[in-house]
């Protein structure tokens, strides 16, 4: 991975920086650095599709994934939406809260195939685990290492550090 002009190049040459910037190129970009960096095999997984519903920004959350609700999607806030198509205003939080919820999906697109209670306790906390820990190891990687939330667990009822 590294960057270009504020964009995403992917390793496998799918994306350079002459690519128009859309929400599949970024999702593409977030796809590829969430399978690499948690290990996770993600041979025939598509990008997640990139929504920014109003709801969001109502609720006051950056980001969300929904196996239920929307399971080959990722949401994020309204005000991103430009943040990340825009190359010249592209924004690395926006990109850290796409890289979470992005590894949200590969978990559950991956685990929730065979285990009937991937929306317990357990299995939401271990996403959240994974997903802070990449989300928080691109911002540092990216000089936004004050960004990195290390208290996420306080926010989640019955999950630990």
């Amino acid at each position: 991975m590294a960057l270009t002009t504020g964009l995403i190049v992917c390793t496998a040459g799918a994306v350079t920086s002459d690519t128009p910037v859309t929400s599949l190129v970024i999702s593409n970009g977030a796809l590829e650095i969430a399978c690499d960096w948690t290990g996770i095999d993600c041979v025939g997984l598509a990008a997640p599709h990139v929504d920014y519903p109003e709801s969001l920004a109502w609720w006051g959350w950056l980001g969300a994934y929904s196996y239920e609700d929307d399971p080959t999607g990722v949401w994020l806030h309204p005000d991103f939406m430009g943040r990340l198509r825009d190359p010249a205003a592209f924004d690395l939080f926006a990109f850290s809260i796409l890289l979470h919820e992005t590894v949200h999906y590969i978990y559950y697109q991956t685990f929730g195939v065979d285990d009937p209670d991937i929306t317990s306790t357990a299995s939401r906390c271990a996403s959240e685990r994974l997903a802070w820990s990449i989300a928080n190891t691109w911002l540092i990687s990216v000089g936004l290492g004050q960004l990195a939330d290390y208290h996420w667990a306080e926010r989640y009822e019955g999950c630990e550090l």
